[in-house]
């Protein structure tokens, strides 16, 4: 998998780091910390996501084991979609959505 970057606004940088350190072989973020930043409400932010795909069943449910047993919160899954993807859904520390696809 390759993703050139992401881009996302933190209040509480070091929360962010210690999520994105477990993703650190299927992601590795630009985090920059923005003091202002305004939560808004997931009605306001629809289906926004970041995707990151593993390359297997086993590493997405081995993932999101990893990230549950860390305390972080399951969205949805792992699951089987109805357009034949197999994902999971966890929020990193700031809400913003991660799915994790094999």
């Amino acid at each position: 998998m390759k993703l050139e970057h992401v881009a996302i606004w933190a209040t509480d940088l070091e929360r962010m780091r210690g999520f994105y350190e477990v993703l650190r072989r299927a992601l590795e973020p630009e985090i920059r910390e923005r003091a202002e930043a305004v939560h808004l409400s997931q009605e306001f932010l629809g289906d926004a996501h970041v995707g990151v795909e593993v390359g297997s069943r086993a590493a997405v449910d081995a993932l999101t084991a990893r990230l549950q047993a860390d305390g972080f919160a399951l969205l949805d899954g792992p699951r089987q979609t109805g357009d034949g993807y197999y994902e999971s859904m966890v929020a990193d520390p700031e809400d913003n959505r991660i799915v994790i696809v094999e």
